[in-house]
């Protein structure tokens, strides 16, 4: 009797890019907790945005410890957030010691909202 494969071509690509995600992942999480983090951020976040272009990634939600963001793993600055979760870490660390709950915060940019969401986690719901 023959048996029939379930292991089709596209089970192994979706298979082989799972496990992928997951390298990928684990050494993201080791790389934010070494001394390279951030100092690395933009050359690491350049090619696996070139990665996530070639294989079609999708728009997905990362939740960057202080507040959620939607993010294109395409984009170069994108995925620099979704691989390193920040952008401008010492912009960020700057508004960290000069931002504090219940103050008035204005963000004048033009990006995807990064430093808006900043902002507002650390001004609270009262600022």
């Amino acid at each position: 009797m023959l048996r029939r494969s379930f292991h089709t071509p596209e089970r192994i690509d979706r298979w082989l890019e799972a496990k992928l995600d997951a390298v990928i992942g684990t050494l993201i999480r080791a790389y934010r907790a070494s001394p390279f983090h951030p100092h690395l951020s933009r050359p690491l976040a350049r090619s696996l945005a070139t990665y996530q272009r070639l294989r079609g990634a999708k728009p997905t939600i990362v939740d960057t410890g202080r507040f959620r963001i939607h993010v294109d793993p395409s984009d170069f600055l994108e995925s620099n957030i979704l691989y390193t979760g920040t952008w401008e870490p010492d912009t960020v660390r700057a508004l960290e010691q000069l931002i504090r709950p219940g103050d008035t915060a204005i963000d004048v940019g033009a990006q995807i909202g990064f430093v808006t969401l900043t902002l507002a986690s650390l001004v609270g719901p009262s600022g």
